[in-house]
């Protein structure tokens, strides 16, 4: 096997964890109604952090963002959608941030506030 064939196999091994790891987080959400959850991404979020894992925080914020929205806790939802826009944008990663907009937009939405 090529090198550039083991390094194509590492990353998509890589990204399989990751999205596991993310998933993970999404079903304890689904079984515990969602503290559960955002105690297990609010973990792996402080590891990205540590470990300078800027994207993968991106990621892990926007899933929690995700929960919130669901508990319909739109205020944290959109702090933490912000958090991760902001990282986001620091990596140029515009199409992300888009939608992080767009669920910003809707969490004001369901607060029937228009004025930010």
């Amino acid at each position: 096997m090529a090198h550039w064939d083991k390094c194509l196999n590492i990353k998509i091994i890589a990204s399989a964890i990751i999205a596991i790891m993310l998933l993970m987080g999404e079903v304890c959400h689904a079984q515990t109604g969602g503290q559960d959850a955002l105690k297990s991404l609010a973990r792996q979020a402080r590891e990205f952090s540590e470990q300078g894992e800027r994207l993968k925080l991106a990621q892990t914020l926007s899933k929690m963002g995700n929960i919130y929205a669901q508990m319909r806790d739109y205020g944290k939802a959109v702090e933490v959608y912000n958090k991760s826009a902001t990282l986001y944008l620091q990596n140029s990663k515009l199409d992300n941030v888009r939608k992080l907009y767009s669920n910003i937009g809707l969490m004001y939405a369901e607060q029937e506030e228009y004025e930010n």
